[in-house]
């Protein structure tokens, strides 16, 4: 099971559509797991997992075989989700309690290797020993960002956090996100990213449109309900990417 986390510490940036978007892309081929590690639990909404149900992380992290009773088919075939729980937020204290704290939820993820081929986690923007946790736990990490002086200034902070955690060369691509090429520092950002992040810049943004705001309202993956639009197809080339480098 090869495990993909979209991180950036900044908020707002399209984290889950991302994840939302993508792991349904990979079920149409593989089985596909979605982990909800953020509090906000969007995931979990748009996923219409059965989140309100559980507040037992803990006993998951102690159990880790208890992963399996946690985790649910969507109404999508081959899409799977862990919703996130009402105590996400008392986890990232109780970690320390844990031995090997910095590992536990990539223990857990092994549990369901057998059961998957992908993995696609979800985390909360931020740093914190879960985020660490989560890091460590994946295969490749992608950070979305969108073309602006805040999230620029913000990308070489994310990568020096990753390399703290030991995990610099899990970092696979930086994916510019609500992007608007009217706007001149949009332009600027992105041929920015091309200079000096050219290793990572995967070449192709996803446009700020309505139809990526309509996936809350509908409850559903861009891809069944807006599939010629702009962002469909700049998520379809972003999921071939990605596939073409971990599996």
């Amino acid at each position: 099971m090869k495990i993909i986390t979209f991180y950036n510490q900044k908020g707002g940036v399209g984290k889950t559509s991302l994840t939302f978007n993508i792991a349904y892309l990979f079920s149409l081929k593989y089985r596909t797991v979605m982990w909800d590690l953020d509090t906000q639990g969007a995931l979990s909404m748009v996923s219409q997992s059965p989140r309100d149900k559980f507040n037992d992380y803990d006993k998951i992290f102690k159990k880790k075989g208890r992963i399996r009773k946690r985790t649910f088919l969507t109404k999508w075939d081959n899409l799977f989700v862990i919703p996130a729980g009402e105590d996400l937020n008392d986890l990232g204290v109780s970690l320390f309690d844990f031995k090997k704290s910095g590992k536990v939820a990539g223990d857990i993820a092994k549990k369901l290797s057998d059961d998957f081929d992908v993995m696609i986690i979800d985390p909360q923007a931020t740093k914190s020993l879960l985020i660490e946790n989560i890091i460590k736990a994946s295969d490749y990490i992608y950070m979305p960002v969108i073309p602006n002086s805040v999230n620029m200034k913000l990308i070489d902070d994310n990568i020096s956090f990753i390399q703290s955690c030991k995990a610099g060369r899990k970092i696979a691509g930086i994916i510019p996100n609500m992007t608007d090429l009217r706007k001149k520092v949009h332009q600027e950002s992105i041929e920015e990213l091309k200079k000096n992040y050219s290793a990572l810049y995967m070449d192709v943004f996803i446009p700020s449109c309505s139809k990526m705001e309509e996936i809350y309202l509908r409850l559903q993956p861009i891809e069944l309900f807006a599939k010629r639009s702009k962002a469909a197809l700049a998520l379809r080339e972003i999921y071939q990417k990605i596939e073409a480098k971990i599996l």
